[in-house]
């Protein structure tokens, strides 16, 4: 299920709280279905950057136990670190490239909000998953976490378009 199909499921069982919960139910739902949200975006757009990065194996035709042993020690076991979570820009991320690399990537993102919307999601994640869903508090309303999601999923188109550009 994608992201933009959890949304619509979630919005469907809002409809129903709001006809026929209390008050109560709906602070609750929101709670829920926007941290919900959150831990789903940020996982599409883990998945999508992988994708993007497993791409790069098969354009330049690195051999498949190669490509195999990026995936699983580079970017399944090592996602997370290659961004500081803390931070407002994706400068580790980059930098991970050189200096070329990292700053076409840096040139071609011509929003500043998709990074920040991307560094949110990646650190609210974080946080509810180290905290645990029912403990961690997230400020931010079901449509504010969309709308950062809408912004932040261009970041993995971008990055894939500058290496789509790289010969």
């Amino acid at each position: 299920m994608s992201v933009a199909d959890l949304k619509k499921t979630l919005e469907i069982a809002r409809k129903a709280i709001l006809e026929n919960g209390s008050i109560g139910d709906q602070a609750d739902y929101e709670a829920i279905a926007s941290k919900t949200l959150l831990i789903a975006a940020a996982g599409e757009l883990e998945r999508d950057i992988t994708q993007v990065l497993l791409k790069l194996g098969e354009r330049y035709q690195i051999p498949e136990f190669l490509n195999e042993f990026i995936r699983k020690q580079a970017l399944e076991r090592r996602y997370h670190a290659m961004f500081d979570w803390n931070s407002s820009n994706i400068n580790r991320f980059t930098s991970l490239f050189g200096k070329e690399k990292g700053a076409a990537i840096k040139a071609a993102i011509a929003d500043d909000l998709i990074v920040k919307h991307f560094i949110f999601i990646g650190s609210e994640r974080n946080k509810i998953v180290h905290k645990g869903l029912s403990y961690a508090s997230l400020d931010n309303t079901f449509n504010e976490i969309w709308v950062k999601y809408e912004y932040a999923s261009q970041l993995p188109i971008i990055i894939d378009q500058v290496f789509k550009n790289t010969p």
